[in-house]
């Protein structure tokens, strides 16, 4: 389940479901400006860290990825439709005085992109 701390930072659990909810949850906090100033986002994340420690899990998540099987026909099918619907909307820049982001627009297809990715045939 998400949580928010008293300084206004987000958490979330690997759950996929549980992402897109806290990832909505920080949409409507920007659109409401009660997301916290990057320099005081950065200090809290720096205190979350034991730091000598990153390097060593930062290598068995390499690790890891390495020996991940190669995507189905199916996985990367979806990974290459998401990823071409992210850079759309990097490519759809703003005019001035419009919103830097849609409005919820396409949270319906990455909840179902989600969704579909868990349940893909391997």
């Amino acid at each position: 389940m998400s949580s928010q701390n008293e300084t206004r930072l987000l958490t979330s659990s690997s759950c996929a479901l549980e992402l897109v909810i806290a990832l909505l949850k920080a949409i409507r906090m920007r659109e409401h400006g009660e997301l916290m100033a990057p320099d005081e986002k950065h200090r809290a994340v720096r205190q979350m860290y034991y730091w000598p420690d990153i390097s060593t899990r930062t290598e068995s998540v390499y690790v890891a990825a390495m020996n991940e099987r190669p995507p189905s026909w199916c996985e990367g099918i979806l990974r290459s439709t998401l990823f071409n619907k992210q850079r759309s909307a990097v490519k759809q820049l703003p005019e001035r005085g419009q919103r830097s982001f849609p409005r919820h627009r396409g949270m319906r297809d990455l909840v179902l992109l989600v969704y579909t990715s868990k349940n893909c045939s391997k």
